[in-house]
């Protein structure tokens, strides 16, 4: 085994390097949508206590992941194997041993689960086979499945003075959906989607939801049909007069802002018209309902001083869906913005001051489309970072809502009560 490279004073050379798995028919793909069996994984960092990179796996499913040769031959012989077969074993290759390419995709299947914690087991790369050198190591935490109800509305608006026609959302619910169980599995959390129902309202303007002064309108839709058998998500054509695409209103926390009822609201559109997709939809449903199961911001950063290096913008929990600034990054400066006048299209759009912006972003693309938020939840748990272990945090919310089975009476034996 021969490791080319040349090293000026202390460099940590990496061999080999899991990643995601972007497009199993092009192991060398870098950018695109996510995929349920090809989660994203944390790979931030090499500290002690989290020694490479993690993956999520909901028990009983299989995945796909990328192994990449970084600083080693594509001819150097390698073979993978889980330490810890009762958790994790090795669909592909069998029985270890990786092709001679520069990318490789690995076939996990998750076994074994852990409810309050993970069961983990270590995939490892050897070279030649497996009493060769180590030289690189995957945790895979495995979790029990925790499913949720999903309780889907489509919200039709009306005008109160009749002035305009009726806007409902647009929105495809279904795959929708799909997109954001895909997201959801690396935490092992799963969704029973109910029926849609569609509703009615009449407010002050056609397909709006007044959000100022806040909450305006949105204990109102928040009321609609309203149901404490799951999370009621609202799908709406349109919030407020700005950039606001959805909100997520946990338990834990929805009186604080004087509401009725805890749930999520899901808008088609900006005023300025944003193009929606269906990655688009599911990344911002996705990070809602992170909301709605007690996930804040990362790093409880907000603008103007949310993160911009390219880790917090793969985050699912970052503030901005399409992030702000322009192609090509990077932007360490947005300059101010003039008042625009309504037209009969669309309202007004107020003055924005000049925005100075803490981090100087690298990428463009984190792996998701140009511009595009990621979907990772993340494992670790640095202590620097406020809002960390996002996917523990979430599943100790999801467990609180999952209703409790009643337990059964129990039944005296006659032969113990004394007759």
């Amino acid at each position: 085994m021969a490791i080319a490279k040349e090293v000026y004073g202390l460099e940590r050379i990496v061999p080999l390097r899991f990643s995601r798995l972007v497009d199993p028919k092009n192991p060398r793909a870098e950018s695109g949508p996510p995929r349920g069996d090809a989660p994203d994984m944390d790979d931030r960092g090499f500290k002690v206590e989290f020694p490479g990179p993690i993956v999520g796996i909901t028990e009983g499913r299989k995945i796909m992941v990328r192994l990449i040769r970084e600083n080693i031959e594509d001819t150097a012989p390698l073979f993978v194997k889980s330490d810890t077969p009762s958790v994790v074993t090795i669909d592909s290759p069998q029985p270890g041993n990786l092709p001679d390419v520069k990318n490789m995709v690995i076939a996990l299947k998750g076994v074994a689960g852990g409810n309050q914690t993970p069961q983990k087991a270590k995939i490892q790369v050897f070279y030649k086979d497996a009493s060769g050198p180590l030289l690189a190591e995957l945790m895979a935490w495995v979790f029990k499945p925790l499913r949720l109800n999903i309780i889907p509305h489509l919200v039709t608006i009306a005008q109160a003075d009749g002035g305009a026609a009726a806007i409902g959302s647009k929105a495809n619910v279904a795959d929708i959906m799909k997109m954001v169980q895909d997201v959801w599995y690396q935490a092992g959390i799963t969704f029973n989607v109910g029926t849609t129902l569609n509703e009615n309202i009449t407010l002050a303007t056609a397909g709006v939801v007044n959000n100022a002064p806040f909450p305006g309108d949105i204990d109102k839709i928040l009321k609609l049909h309203w149901t404490g058998t799951g999370i009621n998500v609202y799908f709406v054509h349109r919030i407020g007069n700005g950039g606001t695409l959805g909100y997520g209103f946990s338990p834990k926390v929805y009186s604080r802002f004087g509401l009725t009822n805890p749930g999520i609201l899901v808008a088609d559109t900006t005023a300025w018209g944003s193009v929606r997709d269906v990655q688009w939809w599911a990344n911002d449903l996705a990070h809602e309902i992170g909301h709605f199961l007690n996930l804040w911001h990362t790093d409880k950063c907000e603008i103007p001083d949310l993160l911009q290096d390219s880790w917090s913008r793969r985050m699912l929990m970052h503030n901005n869906n399409h992030m702000i600034g322009h192609n090509p990054w990077p932007l360490e400066y947005q300059a101010a913005r003039p008042a625009v006048p309504a037209t009969p299209t669309t309202p007004a759009q107020p003055a924005t001051p000049a925005v100075y912006y803490k981090y100087r972003p690298r990428f463009d693309d984190v792996g998701y489309g140009n511009l595009n938020r990621g979907f990772m939840i993340t494992m670790k748990d640095y202590a620097r970072h406020k809002t960390d272990g996002e996917a523990l945090t979430a599943r100790n919310a999801a467990r609180s809502l999952i209703p409790k089975k009643p337990k059964l009476p129990r039944f005296l034996d006659p032969r113990k009560m004394g007759h």
